[in-house]
C-alpha cells in the first residue's frame, strides 16, 4: 500500500511540474560569510562619491600634492586620503595600517585648508571608516560624533549610522548593534533599510531572540521581491533566503523567485 501511495504521489508531481504552473525548486545556494565591509564599501561606491576610487593612483596624487597649490592642492588631498582609505581595504595588515595613517593625515590636510563644507564632511568621514576598519576602540564615538556634526552628509549619515553599529557587533553588545541599525529602519526606501534590517536579524539571534530574528529575515526576503528592489534589497533578500532554507518557485516564464513573493501559494506546496 505505501510503494502505491509514493507512486501516485510522483504521478501527481509529474502532472502539476508539466503543467506548465509554478514548480518548488531548491532555494538559492548557501552563500559565503557576510563581510559588513566589503558589502558596505559598494554600497558607498554606488551611491556617493567619497567611496568612490579617484582616477588617479596614489603615487600620482602625491606627485599632485607636491607639485600644485591653492584649490588644486586641496583636491589632491582630498582624493589623495580616499585613496589610501580604499587601498587598505585590500592590503596586509602593516601595510593597511600605514595606507589608513596616511589617509587620515591628508583628510585633516584637505580639512583644515578647504572652504567647502561637504569637503570637510567627506575627510571627517575617512575618519569614521578608518576607525572602525582599524578596530579602534572609539569606534562608535567617531561615528556617533560625525552624525552629530553632520546632520546633512546624506548617505554618509547612513553609513555611518550602520558603522556604529558594526562597531558594537564587534564588542558584541547586541542591543547597542540594533540601536545603531534602528536609524535606517526608519526609512524604508531607503537601499540600507534591508541591511539594517538583515542586521538587526542577527543581533537578535545572538540575543537568543530566534523567533524575531527568523521574522526579520523573512521580512528581508520579502524586500527583495518588488521588480524595482534595490540591489543592496536583492542581494540580501537572497542571503536572508539562503539562511531560512526557503524554497524558490519556478514561474511559467522560466524565471525563479522566492516562493514567498508569489501573491498565490504554488500548486505543489
Amino acid at each position: 500500500m505505501r510503494s502505491a501511495t509514493a507512486a501516485l504521489l510522483l504521478l501527481l508531481s509529474s502532472a502539476c511540474g508539466s503543467s506548465g504552473g509554478p514548480r518548488l525548486e531548491t532555494g538559492a545556494p548557501s552563500a559565503g560569510p557576510f563581510e559588513p565591509a566589503k558589502f558596505l564599501l559598494e554600497f558607498g561606491e554606488r551611491r556617493t562619491t567619497t567611496l568612490r576610487p579617484p582616477e588617479r593612483d596614489v603615487e600620482a596624487l602625491e606627485a599632485a600634492v607636491r607639485a600644485t597649490r591653492g584649490p588644486e592642492r586641496i583636491a589632491a588631498l582630498r582624493d589623495l586620503a580616499i585613496a589610501n582609505l580604499l587601498a587598505a581595504e585590500t592590503a596586509e595588515e602593516r601595510e593597511a595600517t600605514r595606507h589608513r595613517r596616511a589617509a587620515l593625515r591628508h583628510a585633516e590636510s584637505a580639512a583644515r585648508w578647504t572652504r567647502e563644507d561637504w569637503v570637510k564632511t567627506e575627510m571627517a568621514f575617512v575618519e569614521v571608516w578608518s576607525a572602525w576598519r582599524a578596530g579602534r576602540g572609539n569606534a562608535s564615538g567617531v561615528a556617533e560624533r560625525f552624525v552629530r556634526r553632520n546632520p546633512r552628509g546624506g548617505d554618509l549619515v547612513f553609513l555611518a549610522w550602520m558603522i556604529r553599529g558594526e562597531a558594537a557587533f564587534d564588542r558584541e553588545e547586541w542591543q547597542d548593534a540594533a540601536d545603531a541599525f534602528r536609524f535606517a529602519l526608519g526609512s524604508i526606501e531607503h537601499p540600507l533599510y534591508a541591511y539594517a534590517l538583515y542586521r538587526t536579524a542577527k543581533a537578535q539571534e545572538h540575543q537568543g531572540r530566534a523567533d524575531d530574528s527568523r521574522q526579520a529575515l523573512r521580512e528581508v526576503v520579502q524586500l527583495g521581491c518588488p521588480a524595482d528592489a534595490s540591489e543592496e534589497a536583492r542581494e540580501l533578500a537572497a542571503r536572508a533566503q539562503s539562511e531560512l532554507g526557503m524554497p524558490d518557485v519556478t514561474r511559467e516564464d522560466g524565471t525563479r523567485r522566492a516562493q514567498i513573493c508569489e501573491r498565490a501559494p504554488a500548486a505543489s506546496e
